[in-house]
This record gives C-alpha cells, structure tokens and sequence, in this order.
C-alpha cells in the first residue's frame, strides 16, 4: 500500500523535478522511457536554462513532454521525435515534433474529441492555458507533427 501511494505521489510530481530542476528531470525520464526498448529515438535539446523557473512551469512542460511522448508512442508510428526547450524571455517554448503519420485536420481542429488523442491534446491544452500560455499542435497526415507551448518564464531566485 505504501509503495502504491509513493509511485502515484512520484507520478503527480517526480521526485526529480524538485531536486534536479526540469532539464535533468526530463533527461532522467528520457533515460527512463529508452530503457523500455522502444522504437522510438527521442532527441533533446535545451537552451537558457540558468537558473530554476517556477515549480509550476516546470510541472507543466513536464507533463506536456510526458503527454506528448505517450501520444507519440501510441498513435503516430514514429521513429524519431525531437524535444526542444528553450528560455526565451519572457517565454519558455517548448516543442515535440515526430516523423509519424500525423494528425488529421479534423482532430485538430476538434481538441476536445473524445478519445485517446482527444483528451491527450486537451490536456496539454488546458495545462498550458492553466498558467497563461499558449498552446497548439501543427501536422500534416503522413509527414508528423509538431506540438508547439509558450509559457511565461517566471524564474525563481536561485538566492531563496
């Protein structure tokens, strides 16, 4: 019972998030899903990142990564996706790209569909609108897809 409770505390908040900061959490979780043996080749990149951000932008873009590699495993048929993270004052931009099969229009277009995909991309949606940002997914059936969030940078004075 203890270790349940301890692995859905861990899941609504890593552990590493709060030690680590985002960018050595999102690359423990990346040596983590590599270690699956799965199919897919995930390339990360991050720029700006001096000082620590908000816990709550952390959190998001997180969870945004997470969403987005899951969504990618399960329904686009990738080989490769990209991760790029980067502070650009006063933004934090976050984008996920793969080479899979796309989304069509109608699906995104209709973001509050029901279904995996649906709730997924409403989800990362209502995650980014929840501290001020912006969201949106771009893709083209067959040729993949991009998911693109700009959130406010609010740093945490690393002095505190």
């Amino acid at each position: 019972m203890g270790d349940s409770i301890d692995r859905v505390a861990s899941d609504l908040r890593p552990p590493a998030l709060d030690h680590l900061g985002l960018v050595p959490a999102v690359r423990s979780y990346l040596k983590d899903l590599s270690q699956r043996g799965l199919d897919l080749k995930v390339e990360f990149h991050a720029a700006g990142f001096r000082n620590r951000i908000h816990p709550a932008i952390e959190l998001v873009c997180y969870r945004i990564i997470q969403e987005g590699l899951t969504n990618i495993i399960r329904h686009a048929h990738a080989s490769e996706a990209k991760i790029l993270l980067t502070i650009s004052h006063p933004n934090v931009i976050l984008m996920i790209s793969d080479n899979g099969r796309g989304i069509g229009e109608s699906e995104i277009s209709d973001m509050s569909s029901i279904g995996a995909r649906g709730v997924g991309i409403s989800g990362m949606k209502e995650r980014v609108a929840s501290v001020g940002g912006n969201f949106e997914v771009r893709s083209k059936t067959s040729s993949g897809s991009v998911i693109r969030a700009e959130l406010p940078v609010m740093i945490v004075d690393s002095d505190a």
